[in-house]
């Protein structure tokens, strides 16, 4: 039982040194340190939810030794008052096998006394190591949102900036004067309302009248 629980201590300590213990390449940190962490956050959550395995196993070992001391000390009270039975008949192969199944229980108790004790105290380190897990993959998470807030800003100071640039070369808005005296200018005055000209029919009906008043004037005369 107790390699059980040190095979398994040590391939948790095992997972957990590989997540954390592997240096990132020279050439991630430098070809995209974001892309790089998104990587091994994504890596570390998936070590991390596969650990948790090891401790819920730990927790179910730890209940099936209690399960198994419990049935222990049941049967040894059943033996206990047995043998004490036995003492009265005299019944010496009875009082030996009795005697017998109480010391086996007595001392099966005893292991796994000790066993729930160690199961319990590495249960416990294991928990601590795996909420430490969980604290690092939320630290590397903040330490994401630091970058990815770092890249923003200097995105938008680059846009921003060009921005800027390409306005300082334009080509220079009029000035107030410049517009003052363009609008007092004959150019840019109002263009007198321009008119229809006359269609072939008015412009002889005009004629028309023009001879009529013509005519009329001749007469008077």
């Amino acid at each position: 039982m107790t390699n059980i629980f040190t095979r398994l201590a040590e391939t948790f300590e095992h997972d957990v040194r590989q997540l954390f213990d592997r240096p990132k390449t020279e050439q991630e940190r430098r070809d995209n340190p974001i892309q790089a962490l998104n990587v091994y956050v994504r890596e570390a959550e998936k070590r991390t939810e596969q650990t948790k395995r090891w401790v819920d196993r730990q927790a179910h070992l730890k209940a099936k030794l209690e399960e198994e001391q419990k049935q222990a000390q049941d049967l040894l009270t059943k033996r206990q008052e047995q043998y004490e039975l036995a003492l009265l008949t005299n019944e010496q192969d009875l009082i030996d096998f009795a005697k017998m199944e109480v010391d086996t229980y007595e001392n099966r108790i005893h292991v796994l006394t000790s066993s729930i004790q160690r199961a319990t105290d590495e249960l416990i380190i294991l928990e601590r190591k795996h909420e430490e897990m969980k604290h690092k993959v939320k630290n590397m998470k903040v330490r994401q949102l630091q970058l990815m807030s770092t890249e923003n800003v200097a995105k938008a100071h680059r846009d921003m900036d060009q921005v800027i640039e390409e306005s300082l070369h334009a080509r220079p808005l009029a000035s107030h004067e410049e517009m003052e005296r363009y609008f007092e200018s004959p150019k840019a005055q109002e263009p007198a309302e321009e008119t229809t000209p006359a269609s072939t029919l008015e412009e002889r009906l005009e004629n028309l009248s023009k001879k009529q008043e013509t005519n009329e004037q001749s007469r008077v005369e």
